[in-house]
């Protein structure tokens, strides 16, 4: 009996903490933004036939797909975004929104190749790579 009252506990343990855990992963939301309210620095993203609301405050990190810093005045309906949100009861707290800077379809349509060389010259100014290959 004291087996099967341990077992019931430690597996009600198990679950909840499990289920505790998987609330404080940070979740992903992309679409193209609706609104942009200078106001009340909140941006509406929308996905199909989903909407979410962000308030975004001075933690929340915008950045281009090139990790180049974008001010929150910046962002403009029709911009492509994903935000990386936390949701704590019906609370979301936006941690980043990442501002799509590439073409649209600009990893489908191209094919990705892996250059190898060695490294001669690194421009920074112009950044500019220069290497020889074999």
């Amino acid at each position: 009996m004291k087996k099967l009252i341990y077992g019931a506990f430690f597996v009600s343990m198990l679950a909840f903490f499990s289920v505790s855990v998987a609330q404080d992963l940070p979740r992903l939301f992309s679409g193209r933004i609706q609104t942009v309210d200078n106001a009340s620095d909140t941006i509406a993203v929308r996905t199909g036939d989903n909407t979410m609301a962000f308030q975004i405050s001075r933690e929340t990190r915008i950045k281009t797909d090139f990790g180049e810093d974008v001010p929150f005045n910046q962002l403009k309906a029709t911009m492509s975004v994903v935000v990386e949100y936390m949701k704590e009861g019906d609370t979301i707290h936006p941690l980043s929104v990442k501002v799509n800077t590439l073409p649209s379809g600009y990893a489908s349509n191209r094919k990705l190749q892996q250059l190898c060389g060695v490294i001669q010259t690194v421009e920074e100014g112009e950044k500019i790579l220069s290497f020889r290959m074999g």
